[in-house]
């Protein structure tokens, strides 16, 4: 095989890894969505799953859909879903499905393809947060893209902090890993503009959908050396100017963002990597997010984005080595469950591929319309777009 037909093979490979980990992680975590450490603890150990960790799918209530989450009640047994992914995925495959079919971004493109999912009866209903359905509404009614994620259109002051943007933006990260930096960033921001516009939400999108292309570079050869998980944050919170005053220098800009990826890397640096996650690894996840507390959110439930990227960061930093296990930790820790799995299972699959997914887990994910070997498809051609810039810029 031809030098250029192996690097294609590598490029499809990992597109294809980080989107069937993506919606994998998603699909093992919504049963556990809101559960705490120790009760999904409890839920492991009563189904005999040795380590405590989720080994597979359960038969489940998503949240939003009959008003708990969890397995079924014996009344709701027909209504359980079995592999099925949530709006996490939906609205990352929107954007994918975006990016393909333009051959780039376009803002007012996403924004309409992220509206057309959560409308398409064809497909199962993913539910969605209440703000998110407004914003599908008013995108679906013709409202700009540009105001739709901010006051009056979006009910809070500097729009949402939390961390909707950052849950579907990991195609992104394959598309354009190898854009110059203030370009990539650009394109995040533009990817997200709908919905979120509030720099904590941005920073966490920027973040995840860096560490994808930071794994998908190293898995195609393309980046040199080993994937080192402390290269990835020192870049993060490195600046590409002399001007420490120059935001635009910098991947992530908000000074909690900055302050909690420097506490990542400092305790990733004294922390063996792979070593058995312990009680101290929750402990010190709590003690970051809880030092700064934003409304609504903390570690039992990490609905901001500066609460959830750190533990995305950890997980994924901590058991870069073992992917299958970084997804089950990354359900252990509890809250978000879903959409930290997501994520994880995004980066990790961008780094290794689809050769670690267990038999169980590929063939237990849903697989009707826009299922997983639609999501093949699609993958195959993200991993064929090398893009540079946003094709729109909704900014000042």
């Amino acid at each position: 095989m031809a030098a250029s037909e192996v690097k294609a093979c590598l490029k499809v490979e990992a597109a294809t890894g980080c989107v069937l980990g993506g919606m994998i992680g998603d699909a093992l975590g919504t049963c556990f969505e809101g559960m705490s450490w120790t009760e999904i603890q409890s839920f492991c150990n009563s189904k005999g799953w040795d380590g405590d960790l989720v080994r597979d799918y359960v038969p489940c209530i998503h949240m939003g859909q009959l008003g708990y989450v969890g397995p079924p009640k014996p009344e709701h047994h027909e209504q359980a879903r079995f592999g099925m992914y949530s709006d996490d995925s939906d609205t990352a495959l929107a954007l994918a499905v975006s990016l393909v079919g333009n051959k780039g971004l376009d803002g007012p493109l996403v924004a309409r393809q992220y509206a057309a999912f959560f409308h398409d009866d064809t497909c199962p209903r993913r539910f969605r947060p209440g703000t998110a359905m407004a914003v599908c509404k008013d995108i679906g009614d013709g409202v700009d893209y540009r105001v739709t994620g901010g006051p009056p259109n979006f009910p809070f002051p500097g729009g949402s902090f939390a961390n909707g943007g950052a849950m579907r933006i990991w195609p992104l990260g394959i598309a354009f890993k190898s854009a110059p930096q203030r370009d990539f960033c650009r394109a995040v921001e533009e990817a997200i503009r709908s919905s979120h516009v509030h720099p904590e939400a941005i920073d966490g999108a920027v973040a995840v959908a860096y560490a994808v292309a930071f794994a998908a570079k190293h898995h195609t050869g393309e980046a040199a050396g080993s994937f080192d998980p402390l290269v990835l944050l020192d870049e993060m919170l490195h600046s590409s100017s002399d001007d420490e005053n120059d935001l635009n220098a910098y991947l992530v800009k908000t000074p909690i963002f900055k302050l909690r990826i420097r506490a990542l890397r400092d305790e990733l640096a004294r922390v063996a990597a792979d070593s058995p996650c312990t009680e101290e690894d929750v402990k010190f996840l709590r003690r970051l997010l809880e030092s700064d507390p934003r409304p609504g959110s903390s570690f039992e439930f990490q609905i901001a984005s500066c609460d959830m990227i750190p533990c995305v960061l950890w997980i994924a930093c901590r058991y870069q080595n073992n992917p299958e296990h970084a997804v089950m930790r990354a359900i252990a820790i509890g809250g978000d469950t879903d959409t930290t799995a997501c994520m994880v299972g995004a980066i990790m699959g961008a780094l290794h591929g689809v050769s670690w997914i267990p038999k169980q887990w590929f063939d237990g994910l849903e697989n009707g319309t826009r299922g997983r070997d639609w999501a093949v498809g699609i993958a195959e051609q993200l991993s064929k777009l090398e893009l540079t810039e946003p094709m729109t810029w909704g900014g000042e």
